[in-house]
């Protein structure tokens, strides 16, 4: 019960500061509100609100383990948090012009459109060809820091990891772009 109060709590601020920020930087024609506000006023604002946020965090309970993997201690549990923050906060986009296999979008229309104004290659055209018809912003990937190293797989290693699972991906837009992700992944076997 204490779980479902903090978490309440912590969407509710948010929704607060979230809905601050909108009245604050869009004023209503209906509403006399200030045109520009101090910067120590925002400044202050936001610091009450970093507060407010932390000190509701302090009382947020994390589970001991992820059902369902094979982290099943409190140690286990925070080693894997860290490590998924290191990756996911300290890396960056960076532009690699090293030739590989390029995803192509099949289900989803609106990313598709971009690679079908690629110029069209033969089915057998090589990886290198490929690469110099892609379009640059496909030639990203993200790096990490060497103390946070991202695995690399293959298409073989994760279907031996997922072979005989089922999955459900239920969620919101995020859950969805992985769902395409996974598809055109494995579209074809290509």
């Amino acid at each position: 019960m204490a779980y479902i109060h903090s978490l309440a709590r912590i969407l509710f601020i948010l929704s607060v500061v979230f809905l601050s920020i909108y009245f604050l930087y869009s004023p209503s024609n209906t509403i006399n509100h200030p045109t520009s506000l101090s910067p120590n006023y925002i400044e202050a604002a936001i610091e009450e609100t970093r507060i407010e946020i932390n000190e509701n965090l302090k009382h947020f309970t994390y589970p001991s383990s992820i059902p369902g993997s094979n982290i099943k201690t409190k140690k286990d549990l925070l080693k894997f948090r860290e490590r998924m923050d290191c990756i996911s906060t300290k890396g960056k986009w960076v532009y690699d012009d090293t030739p590989r296999a390029i995803l192509r979008h099949k289900q989803e229309p609106i990313f598709a459109r971009c690679d079908k104004n690629s110029k069209p290659l033969d089915k057998n055209a090589s990886i290198e060809e490929i690469w110099d018809n892609s379009r640059n912003s496909v030639k990203y990937k993200w790096e990490t820091p060497h103390k946070c190293p991202l695995p690399s797989f293959t298409r073989e290693d994760f279907c031996s990891l997922i072979t005989g699972l089922k999955f459900l991906l239920v969620g919101d837009v995020t859950s969805f772009q992985l769902h395409e992700l996974l598809l055109n992944y494995f579209h074809d076997g290509s």
